[in-house]
């Protein structure tokens, strides 16, 4: 009678995460892929994901868009014309949209949004009421 409890273990082997895994999570999340698709694409389950690669899954489009900001700059530099373009644009799309440097606005319920109109009406910036809730008093001689 011989006993393989050391020699052999049961179940699947414990997932290990490579440099390679740890780039494919990156462009994926990059790419704005689902979790559910990255896991499948690399054969785990999305638990499994959320575990070994949280850190890629939150930074990594931010990372893989600073690369090719610097790839595009890194070429503009060179001379390359159409990268001096499309940096330029990327430049001037950022600034409209307000991403340089945004100002976080604070959370507001219901309840504070609610308050904060109903201020505002009664300062007379009704936001978009115009002379609605003015009163419509008549002088008649």
């Amino acid at each position: 009678m011989s006993t393989n409890s050391d020699s052999q273990s049961k179940g699947r082997p414990a997932f290990k995460a490579t440099v390679a895994h740890r780039n494919k999570v990156r462009l994926a999340a990059a790419a704005g892929m689902s979790h559910d698709k990255i896991a499948k694409g690399l054969g785990i389950c999305r638990d499994t994901l959320l575990k070994h690669f949280a850190d890629e899954l939150e930074t990594g489009g931010a990372e893989k868009m600073l690369e090719n900001l610097a790839r595009l700059e890194k070429a503009a530099k060179k001379g390359n014309v159409a990268a001096m373009k499309h940096l330029d644009a990327k430049f001037k799309v950022g600034t409209a949209a307000g991403e340089v440097n945004p100002e976080p606005k604070p959370k507001t319920g219901k309840k504070e949004e609610q308050q904060t109109a109903a201020e505002g009406a009664a300062s007379g910036d009704a936001g978009g009421w115009g002379d609605d809730l003015k009163p419509n008093i008549r002088v008649v001689k």
